[in-house]
């Protein structure tokens, strides 16, 4: 499995945390990618719902898939705001508003026989050993 994090306009310059099946796999910083092997059966990758996870990415939500033997599976993250509205700051006479929302994020999860070429989002990122 290969977990990528590209960097966009809306990734934050932290590492973010990802954890493998509830246990730490790596902080994976933007820019870069980890792998790690995992036998076939159901899975789950995140990052941990903690105050500082939820201001990099938004409140996380785990990826949830079943590994298949033969294929690799690579993940990207994923986001999604909800509960949008508005607040409005006052500048002297003029009313501001500001675009307001709720922040989610997990991984998308692409399956791919095992010698396939990763997606394209992937070729920009450099390797990151998981510690």
């Amino acid at each position: 499995m290969y977990i990528g994090r590209p960097f966009t306009f809306h990734t934050s310059v932290f590492a973010l945390p990802i954890e493998v099946d509830g246990k730490r796999l790596t902080s994976l910083p933007p820019g870069q990618y980890a792998t790690v092997e995992l036998p076939p059966g159901r899975h789950s990758v995140g990052s941990p719902n903690e105050y500082w996870t939820r201001v990099i990415s938004g409140v996380p939500h785990p990826a949830e898939f079943v590994v298949e033997a033969g294929k690799s599976y690579y993940l990207l993250p994923k986001r999604w705001g909800e509960d949008s509205g508005y607040s409005y700051t006052m500048v002297g006479s003029v009313v501001v508003p500001q675009k307001t929302a709720v922040a989610h994020s997990t991984f998308s999860v692409q399956a791919a026989a095992a010698n396939d070429a990763p997606p394209p989002e992937f070729r920009q990122l450099n390797f990151a050993k998981a510690q």
